[in-house]
């Protein structure tokens, strides 16, 4: 068995993903630190939503966040997109307004693919 300590909870969604996550940013804290998390990684469908809640949390509970968000593709599986570095925020926003602007244009669920991430400049 691996300790969780040396894990992160990855790919978490809270309930700015509507219809995929129930819980507040706040209670995912709560837990990943009661099993022994040190980071946890929020990945909210296509979103930051959580951000600034995420940021107020980040010092209080002893779990560190990591910054990100989830790309449903065409296929059925998806993405998860993390900030690694401060350009990274700015770089994960346009992929999120590019996705959204994709979607909106052609809702159909077989609208394509998300925009590419750069993981060199996350």
């Amino acid at each position: 068995m691996t300790n969780p300590q040396t894990h992160a909870l990855l790919g978490v969604q809270t309930y700015f993903s509507l219809h995929w996550g129930t819980a507040s940013p706040a209670e995912w804290f709560s837990l990943a630190g009661e099993l022994g998390y040190t980071h946890i990684g929020i990945t909210d469908h296509a979103a930051l939503y959580g951000m600034p809640e995420l940021y107020g949390l980040a010092g209080k509970s002893g779990v560190r966040p990591l910054y990100g968000a989830s790309f449903p593709c065409a296929d059925g599986r998806g993405v998860l997109a993390f900030v690694l570095k401060y350009i990274g925020y700015g770089n994960l926003c346009q992929r999120i307004t590019g996705w959204h602007e994709t979607v909106d244009k052609n809702p159909s669920p077989n609208a394509g693919g998300i925009p590419a991430l750069d993981p060199a400049h996350g």
